[in-house]
């Protein structure tokens, strides 16, 4: 379901909707794909699933097959931020939608030392890439972390979150 929370940090006010990719939302992410002030998270997840909703126990990584899947995927999200954003300002034609890119992995995965994060690592980056090679009038991305900057959290933590995604958030609000 939908989760909106807000926080402030260091006098910077975040308001989070976190809508977890489920595709009966989609419809309303172009509400807030809109403004100049605006960064958005896209978080991948590298656990299987199963039917949708709950983490195999023990965690499973993704195959090859659905590490390319989820690399569409990360290129679906893209495309519909950078379609969506536009200036709330009338007077100003280029708004840049600034994106911050993480990888959603279970502890267990992490410290087992599986290369399913380098593997993750790798296709998010090419698909980056391939976005900063885009003629400027057509892209709108800025993605403010890339290659060895993506960020691995634990979505089940708060605290990998707030360690991970918090000190990108204030280089980008300063």
């Amino acid at each position: 379901g939908l989760d909106i929370s807000s926080f402030t940090d260091k006098r910077v006010k975040y308001v989070v909707f976190d809508y977890g990719g489920h595709s009966e939302y989609h419809v309303n992410h172009s509400r807030f794909l809109k403004g100049d002030n605006c960064m958005y998270v896209i978080v991948l997840n590298l656990n299987r699933f199963r039917e949708g909703v709950e983490v195999l126990n023990p965690p499973v990584p993704l195959t090859t097959d659905e590490l390319l899947a989820l690399s569409e995927k990360y290129n679906y999200w893209l495309k519909l931020v950078n379609v969506s954003t536009k200036s709330t300002d009338e007077s100003s034609t280029l708004c840049k939608a600034h994106v911050i890119t993480c990888i959603n992995c279970d502890r267990l995965l992490i410290e087992s030392g599986s290369d399913i994060i380098t593997k993750g690592i790798k296709i998010i980056s090419n698909v980056q890439k391939e976005w900063m090679n885009m003629d400027s009038s057509r892209n709108r991305i800025i993605f403010v972390n890339k290659d060895s900057d993506i960020c691995v959290v634990n979505m089940k933590s708060t605290k990998s979150v707030y360690n991970n995604v918090i000190p990108i958030l204030r280089s980008v609000a300063n």
